[in-house]
């Protein structure tokens, strides 16, 4: 957007009010404002004869419209004039306040803002501006300057700095300080090339010279001379030894004159290339005798080794897999059944074991030890055994007599006993699939004796217990909690309790405590005696617990139902108060 200054350009409106003009045509004789161009702004007065508006306006030529973008005068008190109807005149004009012309001297006299472009003669007074063409060759003299600019570059009185180090440079009779640094690419000083780089003069920066045999000084920033550094080496290279202390002696080195040798030892070999001496561990080792440290590893690599990871404890690892653990007075697999012991084709000789020896199943020379066994539990030739220590005596093999002796069989199963009128007594554990009386009852132990018996299912930890202490029958499930208890008559169930029956309760009180009382029954029946009747039905319904009773009950005498506090239905309304008639609503 431009401001567009034209000749003779004059149309008329008939616009009301403050808004934008709306131009209705040239006036015979000129020209319309489309000639100052679309989105451009110049400077217009509209005027009726009597009220006048002067200011700059934007020209959009659709819709040929005049925005009144800026009043710069009017008969409004300098606002916008609130046009009546009626037809007015519009055109470019050249306010006075925006006019530049010369003065009686010829002198253009004002304040400019913004740029100036072309040659300037006479003098300039006032704040100066800038000047903005890079050539200006018509410049013959600036005067005094207090401060010059000139892009970054400051120039103010003795100081010559950049914008954001303003006095980098100062100037006095004779001498340029300089404040920050300076960066060149040559630099002649007494007329003789500086050669060094900066990095190689900054060495010297705070340095000094000095020639001492002895070093007497030391200084940290004294530079020595080379015939100093020398003669105070040699000295010190003849007055010092190198001492060497080994696990087996001591040994002194004269550095002025003797070398000190780095040998191998037993599995270890020296080598030295260069200025380096390497020290190498032969891959046969023959003089090493122990190998002691906390969670070592020996082994191929990380999957096959014997791990010392835990304290006391020596891990076989194979395959990546823990295959063997030794503890003390244990030899145990990884994990549980993970490892075999030899194969079909590579057998260990002979194995003695001095305890028990615990196997799912054992064969001797292919043949199933249960097979042997069965062999001998045939035979009729049997006429000892001397002490049967394990296995079992199967049918058909006859009656054992053991005369008056004491038969003690320890822990033992068998698929039928009968003992003729007699007792078994001092029994450990019996391991039972039925027992049947051939009398009238079975009986543990006896009247009076105050034993515990313990009944045992399948389930682990599930059983049933007289508890003679307490005399109570006790079922007790696999959490270990007793599940129903009966004593003296009255049975506690502590688990739920499913029927699948009738449940009938003859007492005179049933409690129920249970926070949540859930019934099938779509209808509960109350005073279901065998002979139902109105008396009988007298005072019954509901009883809710509070401060005071809350009732629901039916009354013989008024034939009716009798609610002790107001009742009052949410969605329509049911309402019923003491003594009062039902109101039902929707």
């Amino acid at each position: 957007m431009a401001l567009a200054i034209k000749d003779r350009v004059k149309e008329t409106s008939t616009t009301t009010g403050t808004g934008t003009y709306t131009l209705a045509g040239a006036v015979t004789g000129f020209e319309t404002f489309g000639s100052v161009g679309d989105g451009n702004t110049t400077y217009y007065c509209c005027t009726d004869n009597t009220n006048f508006e002067v200011g700059i306006g934007t020209y959009t030529s659709s819709g040929t419209t005049l925005a009144r973008t800026t009043i710069l005068q009017s008969s409004n008190s300098d606002s916008a004039v609130n046009w009546s109807s009626g037809t007015r005149t519009i055109f470019c004009t050249y306010p006075a306040d925006k006019a530049v012309f010369k003065d009686a001297s010829n002198n253009i006299n004002g304040t400019f803002v913004g740029n100036i472009t072309g040659n300037v003669t006479g003098n300039a007074s006032g704040t100066a501006a800038t000047v903005t063409t890079a050539a200006q060759p018509n410049i013959t003299s600036l005067g005094t300057l207090t401060t010059l600019t000139v892009d970054n570059v400051i120039i103010n009185g003795t100081t010559i700095g950049h914008t954001s180090d303003t006095d980098l440079i100062t100037l006095a009779d004779g001498v340029v300080t300089v404040a920050g640094e300076i960066s060149v690419t040559t630099l002649d000083i007494g007329g003789d090339n500086v050669t060094s780089s900066a990095t190689e003069l900054n060495i010297l920066d705070g340095k000094s010279f000095v020639d001492e045999d002895n070093m007497a000084s030391n200084s940290a920033t004294a530079i020595a001379s080379q015939q100093s550094i020398k003669a105070y080496v040699d000295t010190q290279l003849t007055a010092e030894d190198l001492d060497v202390t080994s696990d087996s002696g001591t040994i002194a080195i004269d550095l002025d004159s003797e070398t000190l040798t780095i040998a191998g030892g037993t599995g270890l070999a020296s080598s030295a290339s260069s200025n380096t001496v390497t020290l190498a561990v032969d891959a046969a080792q023959t003089g090493i005798t122990s190998l002691l440290a906390t969670d070592i590893k020996i082994g191929e690599d990380d999957q096959t080794k014997i791990d010392f990871e835990t304290a006391d404890t020596i891990n076989f690892y194979a395959g990546n897999e823990k295959q063997l653990i030794l503890t003390d007075g244990a030899l145990t697999p990884g994990t549980n059944a993970i490892l075999d012991l030899g194969t079909d084709a590579l057998e260990f000789k002979d194995a003695y074991f001095d305890g028990t020896v615990e196997a799912d199943a054992i064969t001797i020379g292919g043949t199933g030890i249960g097979s042997i066994y069965g062999a001998i539990a045939g035979s009729s030739s049997i006429v000892t055994t001397g002490a049967l220590d394990s296995g079992s005596i199967t049918s058909g093999f006859g009656s054992i007599d053991n005369g008056s002796s004491t038969a003690n069989f320890g822990a033992t199963t068998v698929d039928s006993l009968s003992v003729s009128d007699g007792n078994i007594t001092n029994v450990g554990s019996i391991a039972l699939d039925s027992i049947t009386s051939d009398g009238s009852e079975i009986s543990f132990g006896s009247a009076g004796s105050g034993e515990d018996v313990y009944f045992y299912s399948a389930t682990s930890g599930d059983h049933m217990l007289w508890d003679s202490s307490d005399e109570k029958l006790v079922i007790i499930g696999t959490d270990g909690a007793n599940a129903l208890e009966v004593t003296d008559g009255n049975v506690a169930i502590t688990d739920n309790l499913t029927v699948s029956g009738n449940l009938t309760v003859s007492g005179n009180t049933t409690t129920i405590t249970s926070t949540t009382l859930t019934v099938d029954d779509k209808n509960i029946e109350l005073a279901a005696t065998d002979s139902p009747s109105d008396s009988t039905a007298n005072g019954g319904g509901i009883t809710l617990k509070g401060t005071t009773d809350k009732t629901i009950q039916w009354s013989s005498t008024t034939k009716s139902w009798e609610v002790s506090e107001p009742l009052q239905q949410k969605k329509g309304f049911m309402k019923y108060s003491k003594h009062q008639s039902w109101v039902m609503g929707g």
